[in-house]
């Protein structure tokens, strides 16, 4: 069970952390170098989805179906409310689906969580590059600027997972990971409240 810890995050590490990389290229003019190694890495990490048990894979489809519809509807959302609204608001929400995680007890509330964790977490991450674009004042940099959030966003990645693994021990108490998991989002998403704070009192900028 050791080993199964490190999986999801060298995965996220190895996807997140080449922003570092692929935002310099891209601030380069080397558009095509960056999609080629991101397309590789994203590869590499859903071939890693093979180690996953058989009878698993529903878990999986149910996230992904979750997270489509939240990407989907993120960008009428940011479109309507602005990115910094939309972000904040899932983040909030992916921290309280976590948390619930704590409460399930049968295939039907795995489902629910499943769905309503892919929502929130799939428009999270469809607007964290938008985000990244709204705070930069200078174009130029906004390659590197999303290099370096994505880097410091794998190393959370990377450590997260073994230390949600540790605490689900051999016993499998899972209310331990999720209790720790949803009190680091809801400091996560205390920054982003910070952030909303921090951009209202910016008297002649619009953050759409």
């Amino acid at each position: 069970m050791y080993p199964c810890r490190w999986i999801g995050s060298v995965n996220a590490f190895l996807v997140i952390g080449g922003g570092l990389v692929a935002g310099q290229l891209y601030d380069r003019g080397h558009f095509k170098f960056a999609v080629y190694g991101g397309s590789l890495l994203l590869s590499f990490g859903l071939f890693m989805l093979s180690l996953a048990k058989p009878n698993q894979f529903y878990q999986l489809v149910i996230l992904n179906f979750g997270s489509f519809v939240g990407r989907l509807s993120s960008g009428f959302a940011a479109h309507a409310f602005g990115v910094p609204i939309v972000i904040t608001l899932s983040a909030g929400c992916c921290s309280a689906v976590i948390l619930g995680m704590i409460g399930l007890k049968s295939v039907t509330s795995v489902v629910l969580v499943g769905l309503f964790f892919g929502f929130f977490a799939g428009a999270y991450i469809a607007l964290n590059a938008p985000l990244i674009a709204v705070l930069t004042d200078d174009f130029s940099e906004i390659g590197a600027r999303m290099g370096i959030a994505f880097t410091i966003l794998a190393i959370g990645g990377l450590i997260g997972s073994p230390i949600s693994g540790a605490l689900l021990t051999e016993n499998y108490i899972w209310w331990r990971p999720a209790l720790f998991s949803g009190i680091m989002a809801f400091i996560g998403s205390a920054f982003f409240i910070a952030m909303l704070v921090i951009l209202r009192r910016r008297p002649t900028q619009q953050h759409q």
